[in-house]
C-alpha cells in the first residue's frame, strides 16, 4: 500500500518542480544513451510485488491512453520513482540512493 500510493506523489511533486534527471536527458538523446538505460534499472531490496506495485502504478496513470509511453514509463519514470522511494525511505540523497540501488 506504501509504495502504490507514495508512487504517482512522488511523480506529482517531480512534475510540479520541473526537475529534469540524467536519466530523462539521456532518453531524449535516444540511440545508444537510451539503449543503455535498460542496463540501468536497479530494484535494491524492493520485493517482485513492490516492484509490480510501482509498475502498474506508473502504467495506469501514465500509458492508460496512450502506450507509446511504456518504453519512457520503463527506462524513467520507474527508476525514478524506485530511487525516490529508497531516499524517502532510507534518508538519503538522490545519488546515495542511486548508489545504493546500484550496489544491490
Amino acid at each position: 500500500f506504501f509504495l502504490t500510493t507514495l508512487a504517482p506523489d512522488l511523480i506529482v511533486r517531480r512534475n510540479a518542480l520541473q526537475v529534469e534527471s540524467d536519466r530523462h536527458q539521456q532518453y531524449r538523446k535516444g540511440g545508444k544513451q537510451r539503449s543503455k538505460l535498460r542496463h540501468r534499472v536497479r530494484f535494491g531490496q524492493l520485493s517482485e510485488a513492490q516492484q509490480e506495485a510501482i509498475l502498474a502504478q506508473l502504467m495506469q496513470v501514465f500509458c492508460r491512453s496512450r502506450q507509446k509511453y511504456v518504453p519512457y514509463t520503463m527506462d524513467v519514470l520507474l527508476p525514478e520513482v524506485i530511487t525516490r522511494i529508497h531516499m524517502l525511505v532510507y534518508g538519503m540523497s538522490f545519488d546515495e540512493a542511486e548508489e545504493y540501488l546500484l550496489q544491490h
